[in-house]
């Protein structure tokens, strides 16, 4: 992250009053692992273990880091935190593609909203202690989770797609999400 504030600082020193839109898979570039949980190091993990040893020290360091850039930038800037994005536990398309094969109706994709909820509450937790009014906040989970289905987060439809595979928005999820944004 070091290096990406630097420059980002950089940019934002000249370009005030910008704004400026956050968005990441959160859990893999911070907690380094999958939708199952799964570790997945990283570089900047790789890069981080040298002067941390411990795995939840360095998590909460690297989340540290990452929350007093975005403070920094809420300072002379408007910030628009876009908050984590459910993941499905298999690629949307190609389960939907494997069950219409066999003849079968189109299935809904979904995933638990408990567990969204739980492997994401950290993010949620310190996103939400960025107090400055020029912090914005868009929830893509209240697009996808806890409306078509109770307690899922839903991958698609009966019409659309959202996702493109298993963690990232199809065009039209990316809409939904965009329009959000806009807002």
């Amino acid at each position: 992250f070091e290096k990406d504030n630097k420059k980002i600082s950089k940019f934002l020193d000249k370009n005030k009053n910008s704004i400026v839109i956050v968005h990441n898979k959160y859990a893999l570039r911070i907690l380094e692992t999958d939708y199952k949980g799964r570790e997945k190091l990283l570089r900047i993990g790789k890069a981080n273990k040298k002067n941390i040893s411990d795995k939840g020290n360095r998590e909460q360091d690297l989340l540290d880091v990452f929350i007093q850039s975005l403070k920094e930038i809420s300072k002379n800037n408007k910030l628009i935190i876009v908050y984590p994005v459910p993941g499905m536990e298999y690629s949307a398309p190609r389960k939907i593609l494997n069950q219409t094969r066999k003849g079968e109706e189109i299935p809904i994709i979904s995933s638990s909203y408990d567990y969204f909820k739980e492997r994401n509450k950290i993010f949620f937790n310190s996103f939400d202690q960025i107090k400055n009014d020029n912090v914005f906040r868009v929830y893509p989970h209240k697009i996808f989770c806890d409306k078509q289905i109770k307690n899922k987060c839903v991958a698609n439809n009966k019409n659309e797609l959202f996702y493109i595979d298993n963690n990232h928005l199809s065009l039209r999820g990316s809409e939904l999400v965009v329009d959000e944004i806009f807002k």
